[in-house]
């Protein structure tokens, strides 16, 4: 028996990224050079035969260099919108033809379907320009490229990097060109950022205080059908939870939070994996987010809600880093010990402790609920199971629970109504099973202990635990 829908019959909006991968195997060449025929679909490990659990649920997104020439850095060379032939030989015909082809190869790999990372330069006369709007030269160019993705059926873009890449002016000409000529297109922005928050030092820490970036980010917010909340490192998990809270309280469309599975599975964000089990301990978390998806979809609006309480991350950085940040430095993040979307903050009755992880909660605006622990990653970090207690305001038939609790309890006897019976499944493995006589107190309220999380919850890997509840009123 199982409780976790058979698909997503919702709007895909999640995708697996090449990128980490392109790093990753690259063996001293550059990482856009990654990006091929033989990576895509040949060798011991192709990558299109990654998640086969899921990969008919999320786009397969090719990153930087799908579309320019072997060994080459030049920003003008980015655009040309068509698979360079030197990588990938076996496609034919013209540009959108050969565009098509691929994205058909990719959907019979068993993906939704191709996406691409698209570099935001503008072009008059051939070269690379600054755009003012209105100008029609760099806007028909544009066009030109949202009718090429429309007639090969690509329906997904990562627009990042490029000449106008700060623009919001031409972000927005972007998004609205889409809008008008390719509505099944999203486009996702995002900006090259340092993997960190403001300049990382106490009293600049957070993503608000970036004086370049908050403005920036919170301009594309308004114009993205997905703002991608960029690369993280380190301390990743205070920068993206910090990251969401900020732009989530202006964005119109969905965040997506990168690879960081559990936080878009629990904070109503889409992902963009960028892990896999060839080289991550902790590669299967993705499936459990996006079977989470097939019940609580990524969601646009809804109050944010955070904790006046902070929590503060800090770490040493010894060498320099892909950024080029002068080092040795020490490095500090801030964010809110507990953020909501859509709901009031959990209540951490052990709160206090000092290694207390981050936690956040959402109810979706389909009512399913869910909440999460996010551990601490300072050096010298210790480990606190978190007791926490949430009160959903409306009845929640379905509950995602992800990481790691000593307690968890969810209260709704303020609704008048009581609990009959309670599944759990885990989301990476497992079947459904009835627990309501190891979870329904005397009082109604259902409390999983760590005990109960342990047993229901099955994986191959380290993944942190994630379980979903389905109860009956």
């Amino acid at each position: 028996m199982s409780i976790i829908p058979a698909k997503n019959s919702g709007r895909i909006v999640d995708y697996f990224c090449t990128w980490e991968h392109q790093g990753h195997f690259s063996a001293g060449r550059r990482s856009s050079d990654l990006i091929t025929e033989a990576s895509m679909f040949a060798g011991d490990h192709p990558w299109c035969e990654l998640f086969p659990e899921i990969r008919e649920e999320l786009f397969f997104v090719m990153d930087d260099g799908w579309d320019v020439p072997p060994g080459s850095p030049a920003v003008k060379d980015y655009t040309a919108l068509q698979p360079h032939p030197e990588k990938f030989p076996s496609l034919t015909g013209s540009p959108t033809e050969r565009l098509r082809q691929l994205d058909e190869k990719v959907r019979r790999a068993g993906w939704y379907g191709l996406g691409l990372w698209i570099a935001t330069n503008a072009y008059k006369n051939g070269e690379l320009a600054e755009y003012n709007a209105p100008d029609p030269e760099v806007e028909n160019r544009w066009r030109e490229r949202i009718l090429f993705s429309r007639e090969a059926g690509i329906r997904y873009w990562k627009a990042d990097w490029g000449n106008e890449c700060s623009s919001i002016p031409f972000r927005r000409m972007m998004t609205e060109i889409g809008h008008l000529y390719h509505p099944d297109l999203i486009i996702e922005h995002g900006r090259g950022h340092a993997p960190y928050n403001g300049r990382a030092k106490p009293g600049n820490c957070r993503a608000r205080e970036d004086e370049t970036f908050f403005p920036m980010m919170t301009g594309f917010s308004r114009y993205s059908d997905a703002l991608r909340t960029y690369d993280v490192a380190w301390l990743e998990n205070a920068t993206t939870l910090d990251r969401i809270e900020t732009y989530s309280r202006t964005a119109t469309g969905i965040l997506n939070c990168e690879h960081l599975a559990y936080m878009g599975a629990v904070l109503g964000c889409s992902i963009g994996i960028m892990q896999s089990p060839l080289f991550s301990d902790a590669g299967l978390e993705p499936v459990a987010a996006v079977r989470w998806h097939r019940t609580a979809p990524p969601f646009a609006g809804g109050e944010t809600h955070a904790s006046e309480k902070l929590l503060t991350e800090h770490t040493f950085l010894a060498n320099p880093t892909w950024y080029y940040e002068d080092a040795p430095r020490d490095l500090v993040q801030q964010a809110p010990a507990v953020v909501s979307r859509g709901t009031g903050l959990p209540e951490v009755r052990n709160g206090c402790e000092e290694w207390i992880p981050f936690i956040a909660a959402s109810l979706n605006p389909n009512g399913a609920y869910s909440v999460g622990s996010f551990k601490r990653q300072s050096d010298g970090a210790g480990t606190v199971l978190p007791d926490v207690v949430c009160r959903p305001e409306q009845l929640a038939e379905r509950i995602g629970v992800f990481g790691n609790f000593s307690r968890l309890e969810f209260d709704f006897r303020h609704t008048g109504r009581r609990i009959s019976r309670v599944l759990a499944q885990g989301l990476i493995r497992g079947e459904a099973e009835d627990v309501t006589d190891a979870c329904v107190d005397s009082d109604g309220r259902v409390v999983v202990g760590r005990e109960l999380i342990e047993r229901i919850f099955h994986t191959e890997d380290r993944s942190a635990p994630a379980v979903m509840l389905a109860l009956t009123f």
